[in-house]
């Protein structure tokens, strides 16, 4: 019974479409680059280290547009550090509740 279920999970695997989100390293990258990466490769994972503690890498996901958000979520502008300076992005976020 064991095998048979092992083969039944590695046939379902290897049927199942790969899905990589590609990641980059802002900070050696352009704030041109970094837009365009995010528009070609949407959504990816956007890598920099921290201001507060440089040995800290941040890691987030980032949208190309607002239409890339699923869910509930909203795009939401955002920067990260690139080699020539700040550069905006989007981030899909959950939206603000609403008092009522």
């Amino acid at each position: 019974m064991t095998r048979m279920m092992l083969a039944v999970m590695s046939l379902l695997l290897a049927m199942s479409p790969a899905s990589a989100v590609s990641r980059y390293d802002t900070q050696r990258m352009s704030c041109a680059n970094i837009q365009a990466a995010l528009k070609r490769d949407s959504p990816a994972i956007l890598r920099f280290q921290s201001k507060q503690t440089p040995s800290v890498p941040i890691y987030n996901l980032y949208v190309g547009s607002g239409e890339d958000c699923k869910g509930v979520t909203i795009a939401r502008a955002s920067s990260v550090p690139a080699s020539d300076g700040s550069c905006q992005v989007l981030r899909c976020v959950a939206p603000p509740h609403s008092s009522r």
